[in-house]
C-alpha cells in the first residue's frame, strides 16, 4: 500500500516523512499533526485506486508541512463500522 503522488519532487520529499507500517495499516506524517485523513484502500477496486491517487499528492504536501498525516487501512482490515 502506498500514497501515490503526480510528480518526482513530491515523491522525494514523501521520502523524508516519517512512516510507520503495523500490518495493513500505513501512516505517514508527523504523529502529532493536528489533522489526521484516514482513507480505506483496496487494490482490486478502480474507483478507490482513483481516488487515492487523486489525493496523494495533497496529503503529500499537507504531511510535508506538518499540518496533517495520512492513515491508509485495506479496506478488508478495517473495523466493520470504518467501512463506508
Amino acid at each position: 500500500m502506498a500514497l501515490t503522488v503526480a510528480a518526482a519532487e513530491h515523491a522525494d520529499v514523501l521520502a523524508e516523512l516519517p512512516a510507520a507500517v503495523d500490518g495493513a495499516r500505513t501512516v505517514v506524517g508527523d504523529p502529532e499533526a493536528p489533522h489526521t485523513v484516514t482513507v480505506l484502500v483496496d487494490p482490486r477496486c478502480g474507483r478507490r485506486a482513483r481516488s487515492e491517487a487523486g489525493s496523494g499528492t495533497v496529503q503529500a504536501e499537507r504531511a510535508a508541512a506538518g499540518s496533517g498525516r495520512y492513515d491508509a487501512t485495506r479496506f478488508s482490515e478495517a473495523p466493520r463500522d470504518a467501512r463506508v
